[in-house]
């Protein structure tokens, strides 16, 4: 219909192709009157779960019609035209948009570049639609819990509970722990470490395990060769991904009293005779006068492991996002509707195990390319609480994250079980 009343004599360009899918998302909201229902129901939430519920069998719907079907003659398989122009996309970033995507794959094909352009845009606004209301619903009902929930003190795991649900609770007044030599806030979301060092040999491993997860290649007592000889060096990096490889040097001092001057005057000396780029010397009890009017003009900075953590957050933060990006590509297909992926044997999949699915494994939704972005500032409003589920998507109890490292120790520990359990809701393999 859209084809004929627009009589598209010419190619679609791609100012009518980002037209057409604005049109579609308002027409849609329009035919269904999606505002004014919202604005006189009891529970907004509701009509917002709904309306999800039909974007999400619609997209199905959309994905099966005739012209989106998908026949790849080299391996002679059927699929859909959805999932070949998200692959197209994927393989090569100097496609850029959705509209060049179509492009390739309507020349690859020898499809009509016109009909193939209005089916996509359609299945593109339902999308971002379904997409928008999700994020309105995380939100309305994180608000709604932050306003509900007590505060309690945070559990760690618990089991047998029904069905959980994300939870954004009111931080909890600053504690002090009689680990750490400063205050801290346990639900800031801001911390690397959840325990701290007892001993040297800790120290060093924590600040190894620090520059280690923010891509840097790491040894630990390493050996320095320079002009005046040798030199052993608790903690070496260096920056593989700078286009300079800069070398930081860094010395660990778990001692009871404040490190004095001569050790920095030594330190110093084998930073200037090896030429690295910075130096560190972190200490547990902190550092006497004379240390600061030591590195004045120098590259060397004297900080606790606290201060550490704080001046390297935002960079070891996106080192474990982006080392959990491959996986996330790789479940894009089944939460995304946009991905264009569909159960095994083509029929529907539940939409409320999806969304179970969905809340227990959101972290790895989260986690993708605009998070590198986030300047270290923490990802949820934490504590993040989550149901545990087994194959068969019974809830088992519920896991329960204080901050960043609670979120990526998470993620790492359930990255098979996440993939497992998606392949099992679209029927590509058997429970356990």
């Amino acid at each position: 219909m859209i084809l004929k009343s627009a009589k598209y004599d010419t190619e679609i360009s791609v100012d009518q192709f980002n037209q057409l899918i604005r049109d579609f998302e308002v027409q849609y909201l329009q035919d269904r009157d999606y505002q004014h229902r919202l604005a006189v129901h009891r529970r907004p939430v509701v009509v917002m779960n709904e309306t999800l519920n039909e974007l999400n069998s619609y997209l199905q719907e959309i994905q099966g019609r005739e012209e989106l079907r998908d026949f790849d003659q080299e391996r002679n398989a059927h699929g859909y035209a959805t999932t070949k122009i998200n692959d197209i996309w994927t393989a090569d970033k100097r496609v850029r948009t959705l509209y060049n995507a179509v492009k390739q794959y309507c020349l690859l094909r020898s499809k009509d570049f016109n009909v193939i352009a209005v089916h996509v845009a359609e299945y593109r606004a339902m999308n971002k639609l379904y997409r928008k209301i999700r994020r309105a619903v995380y939100k309305m009902e994180g608000k709604k819990n932050s306003l509900e929930i007590p505060q309690t003190n945070v559990v760690e795991q618990k089991d047998h509970v029904h069905h959980p649900s994300t939870k954004t609770l009111p931080k909890p007044a600053i504690q002090t722990s009689p680990e750490r030599s400063v205050p801290i806030d346990p639900n800031n979301g801001k911390v690397i470490f959840n325990t701290r060092p007892q001993t040297w040999q800790e120290l060093q491993d924590f600040v190894g395990q620090l520059f280690r997860e923010m891509g840097f290649d790491v040894e630990i007592s390493k050996v320095l060769e320079h002009v005046r000889g040798k030199k052993e060096v608790d903690v070496y990096a260096i920056d593989r991904s700078s286009e300079y490889h800069p070398q930081i040097l860094i010395e660990c001092k778990h001692w009871n009293h404040s490190v004095k001057q001569e050790v920095v005057h030594a330190f110093h000396d084998v930073m200037v005779n090896y030429g690295a780029n910075t130096g560190f010397i972190v200490s547990k009890s902190g550092f006497q006068q004379g240390c600061y009017d030591a590195i004045k003009n120098t590259n060397i900075h004297l900080v606790s492991l606290e201060e550490l953590e704080e001046k390297y957050y935002a960079k070891w933060q996106a080192g474990m996002i982006n080392k959990s990006m491959s996986l996330s590509d790789v479940l894009f297909p089944y939460w995304d509707p946009s991905g264009g992926k569909m159960p095994a044997d083509g029929k529907p999949i539940s939409f409320d195990t999806q969304r179970l699915l969905d809340e227990a494994y959101q972290p790895f939704h989260y986690i993708d390319a605009r998070f590198l972005l986030i300047s270290g500032q923490p990802i949820y409003n934490y504590p993040l609480t989550l149901p545990v589920l087994n194959d068969h998507f019974d809830v088992t109890g519920e896991a329960v994250m204080k901050n960043d490292r609670d979120l990526f120790d998470f993620m790492e520990a359930n990255k098979d079980k996440v993939l497992r359990h998606y392949k099992i809701l679209y029927r590509e393999i058997q429970a356990l």
